[in-house]
């Protein structure tokens, strides 16, 4: 982590969920001062934000070529029509506001993050390892679906890149996606097969021609984080694979979660 963050004020929403208290980590053991509620600013103070969404804010028609941060928002389910109107809310507050000078904003899109200590159900990796840990076979509902898996220090890299420069110059008020260089974006099934390399254990194809709508292609272009913030992804498809499943099975044998935490970070940091 850069000397930038040494003593700085930073407050992390949502610091409790997977990418959260990762960054929060990273932030606590590069210097800066951590907050879990806003700290009591003077009137007019400037501060710089960063808004977190998904890739999945664009309108997804199943194209062969990655979204870039120009081509237009929307969502078939849900969560994604919420985060994309968060989109459109940032938009509105840097219009309004950042002319004031007190508040430079951004947005952050990435999605398909994986990495050690993320519980959540419904969602490949963590039912990977339940299903590895019981001894069951990992049931897959989607093995062809094509996504820009990355591990979860690189897109926080960005992030944390994106509020230095944004800090310094409010021409990076804009959106930026954080993704995986184009060859590693792979399949499902590439995914769980990698897994059951580092920890062996089968699976099977699962899916359900009548679950609900889920995209078969989807992936975001990179090129003007790489261009604007000098941010590329350090570590290749197979290298967050390892290291994702190899934290779970290190800690389901009673290894320090906080200490493989910082292990990857350090290496990360390392190159």
């Amino acid at each position: 982590m850069s000397e930038f963050w040494q003593g700085r004020r930073v407050l992390v929403t949502g610091h409790t969920g997977f990418k959260g208290s990762w960054l929060s980590l990273w932030l606590t053991f590069g210097g800066a001062t951590f907050h879990l509620r806003p700290p009591r600013r003077g009137g007019g103070r400037p501060a710089t934000l960063i808004v977190v969404t998904t890739d999945k804010v664009y309108e997804n028609r199943e194209w062969d070529h990655p979204y870039r941060e120009t081509d237009r928002l929307g969502g078939h389910d849900l969560y994604s029509s919420s985060k994309a109107a968060t989109e459109i809310l940032v938009h509105s507050w840097r219009s309004s506001y950042a002319a004031e000078g007190t508040l430079r904003i951004a947005s952050a899109r990435a999605g398909n993050v994986i990495g050690g200590g993320d519980f959540a159900e419904n969602r490949i990796v963590p039912d990977i390892v339940r299903a590895l840990k019981s001894g069951q076979t990992i049931e897959v509902r989607n093995p062809s679906a094509v996504r820009p898996w990355q591990h979860v220090l690189e897109p926080l890299s960005g992030y944390l890149r994106l509020a230095e420069k944004l800090h310094g110059d409010i021409a990076f008020a804009k959106a930026f996606n954080f993704g995986p260089a184009a060859g590693d974006f792979r399949r499902v099934g590439e995914l769980v097969s990698a897994a059951t390399h580092v920890w062996p254990g089968a699976w099977r194809d699962a899916s359900d021609p009548s679950a609900h709508h889920e995209a078969g292609l989807l992936a975001v272009a990179s090129d003007m984080a790489r261009l604007h913030l000098d941010w590329s992804p350090r570590w290749s498809f197979e290298a967050a694979v390892e290291r994702t499943i190899s934290w779970y099975r290190a800690v389901d044998g009673d290894a320090s979660p906080l200490d493989i935490c910082l292990a990857q970070i350090a290496d990360y940091e390392a190159g």
